[in-house]
């Protein structure tokens, strides 16, 4: 895990500890240091022995020295047909983190944690989805999504929590790094390689470009005073899109052959969509063609060698 330190919009110096550094954390990371940098450190921490875990929670403690300090959770491997076993697992790690919060809290520290959920995982299945429709998960990593919101809720009075479930992530092309649907079929029809279909064309997402989550959550962090309590931020597009269309578009953009397999098991076909008014107002979603633009683009600048 990463603490970077910053300056908020008020020039305090405020700390975050960023769990995680998978395709939000690391262009978290990235975006931060880029704009804000003051220091950061890189702490060990091992995620799957929870002694380990609470001595690295020591140090974490020592080190957050500022008065505002802001916790992002964004960790996890247990991926959309994770077992229960493996969800459990990571929620004994999750506790773990709330314990540091409530050990920084103790210190009188103003905690703030941020924690992408999935909004996939909350509303399986489900169309239309808007402020009212109750949450639906189906499988075990919705459950254990559900859990962990749930956890952070009995806290509500102690912390400021900022609970995110962004629907489907797509990203820039980077070798070792969750990429998401979206950006692994650019890569394949970059590279002329063969995408695996677990759905089927007419299945309907939404699809939210990374660095548009990345500059709602910063803005978050840096623009918002502390005040204790809880607000939940669905960060859909609003727009929903079949894999049909993706492909279409990558198509348009990009002028070489697709080459498809489609997995006989159709374990991910449910549609799952958003309605426009669910979506925060300070929330702004890049378009899907303009976000597929931007992914080949940054691949041919860095000279398509991922």
């Amino acid at each position: 895990m990463k603490i970077i330190r910053v300056k908020d919009f008020q020039n305090k110096e405020i700390s975050i500890a960023l769990f995680g550094f998978g395709l939000i954390g690391a262009n978290i990371a990235k975006k931060l240091i880029e704009n804000n940098y003051a220091e950061m450190n890189d702490i060990a921490f091992d995620w799957y022995d929870l002694g380990l875990q609470k001595k690295a929670i020591r140090e974490i403690i020592k080190i957050l020295h500022t008065e505002n300090v802001h916790l992002i959770w964004s960790a996890g491997n247990a991926s959309f047909f994770a077992t229960s076993e493996e969800i459990q697992k990571e929620m004994e790690t999750f506790e773990n983190i709330i314990n540091l919060c409530l050990e920084l809290h103790r210190c009188q520290k103003k905690v703030t944690f941020h924690h992408f959920s999935s909004a996939g995982g909350l509303y399986d299945g489900l169309v239309n989805i808007d402020s009212q429709t109750p949450l639906c998960p189906k499988k075990p990593y919705g459950f254990g999504k559900l859990n962990q919101e749930k956890k952070l809720k009995d806290f509500c009075n102690l912390f400021n929590i900022q609970i995110y479930r962004p629907t489907s992530i797509y990203g820039l092309i980077r070798e070792g790094q969750k990429m998401g649907l979206v950006s692994i079929l650019v890569k394949n029809v970059l590279q002329s390689n063969e995408s695996i279909i677990y759905g089927s064309l007419n299945t309907l997402r939404d699809y939210v470009f990374i660095d548009d989550i990345v500059h709602f959550i910063i803005t978050k962090i840096m623009r918002t005073n502390f005040s204790i309590g809880i607000s939940i931020h669905i960060l859909a597009n609003g727009k929903p899109t079949s894999i049909y269309e993706v492909i279409r578009i990558i198509k348009r953009n990009i002028n070489k052959s697709v080459y498809l397999r489609y997995d006989s098991k159709n374990i991910n076909d449910q549609d799952i969509t958003y309605s426009e008014e669910v979506c925060p107002n300070e929330w702004f979603p890049t378009e899907l063609q303009t976000g597929v633009i931007k992914i080949i683009k940054d691949y041919f600048q860095y000279g398509g060698v991922f």
